[in-house]
Order: structure tokens, then sequence, then C-alpha cells
């Protein structure tokens, strides 16, 4: 179980990659999480479960997804991850917290871990620093294909929108940068391939991301192991 689009398309490719027998399903959301596992139960064919794997990321705590997650399991009478099963007909629960249980993070943050040595990415650094450059100068930047305009300007809003705008209307000289803006370093680095306009999951389906890198091997060994 993943918590989105973006995840489902990811697990989804690694899945096929690696040909493993097993289902990607989007819970659609942490607060979706306990309301799709109380449907799940309802389910044809659920006795059949025999392992569920939930994956979240850890945002600003990993702590807090961990505990949300476990929460959920609870709520919806699940046992709780890596317990010891009372008898072979219990499921077996596992959580994945990305990028890891003890680091905040989110997907994004692995995958540019992969493409740390591509050359695009010292182009996508200098295009961020040139955003907190020039934030109330949108139209002083320079991009030569269309789309990669407009995901751009997308970015620069993905980054100012993630604080507070309404500081950032009163007084631009003291906004504070979000520590994490992996999100919008994968929308740049998508920006120069020839499909600026992909989301991350399908950039992912469309080879941008090298999944036999070594970012991934905690994600893999994690399906490997339902």
């Amino acid at each position: 179980m993943v918590e989105g689009k973006d995840e489902c398309n990811f697990f989804s490719e690694i899945v096929e990659k690696e040909r493993l027998l097993i289902q990607i399903e989007d819970y659609k959301g942490k607060a979706n999480l306990k309301n799709y596992l109380e449907s799940l139960k309802k389910r044809t064919g659920h006795e059949t479960i025999t392992s569920i794997g939930i994956e979240q990321d850890a945002d600003n705590d990993p702590d807090a997804a961990y505990d949300s997650i476990c929460h959920a399991l609870k709520s919806a009478s699940y046992p709780g991850p890596d317990q010891e099963k009372k008898n072979r007909n219990e499921i077996k629960v596992t959580i994945l917290i990305i990028p890891d249980r003890d680091k905040k993070g989110m997907l994004e943050d692995i995958c540019l871990s992969s493409i740390k040595d591509d050359p695009h990415m010292s182009c996508v650094e200098a295009y961020m620093n040139c955003i907190r450059e020039k934030t109330d100068n949108f139209h002083d930047l320079h991009i030569n294909q269309a789309k990669t305009k407009i995901r751009s300007f997308l970015i620069s809003r993905e980054i100012i929108e993630s604080a507070v705008y309404e500081k950032l209307q009163k007084a631009i000289q003291e906004y504070e940068w979000p520590e994490n803006i992996a999100s919008a370093k994968i929308h740049s680095f998508i920006a120069s391939k020839p499909k600026p306009y992909l989301e991350l999951g399908s950039a992912i389906k469309a080879g941008y991301f090298d999944l036999n890198h070594r970012a991934f091997e905690k994600i893999i060994s994690f399906l490997k192991k339902l």
C-alpha cells in the first residue's frame, strides 16, 4: 500500500522490473489510510492475504509518520508492524518510511540521490539558486522551451506556496525557504528531459531514473521481503 499516485507508479515499476508477485495499491493519502484498511477487510478474498506492506513519506517527522500508520492499523484491527504471527492465518504487516525511519524527507529525496551525478543536476541547482535570488522577478528568467517555462514557473510557485504566502507578500526579503525542496528539484530535473510536463511517477515509467541505482536498494529489499 502506497501513499499516492506517484508512489503507486514508482512501486509498480519496481515490482515489474524485479518480477515480483505483489499488488500495489494507492490508499490516497495519510488521512485515508484507516478508511482504506477498513474497506480492505470487506473485500472478497481478504482471507487470502498473507502480507501487507505500507509505505509513507517521513516528511518533517518520521516518528509521526510511523506512529500514524500504527494507529491506523490498530484502529482497523490489524496486527502491528513486524509482530510475530499468532497463527498461520494472521497477516504479516511491514512499514516502510521514506527516505528512512530516522530521516526527514520524501520519495523525491531518494530519487534525487539517484540522479546527483547527472550532468543536468548542476543546472537544476543553478536554477534553484536563481529562484532564491529572483523570486519577485519571474519575467527575468530565461528558459528556451515553452513547456519548460511553464513547468519552471509551477516549480517556483511550489516553493513559495510551501511556506506562508502572506508573509512573502508583505516582505519578500524576510521569506524563509523550506528545508526540504526535493520535490521542486525533481520537477526541475524532469523539466530538462524530452517530456518536461511529466509527473514523478510517469517520469519513472519513462526511464528518467535508473532503478538499479543503490538509492533504491532499500525499497527493493522491502518489497522482496513481503
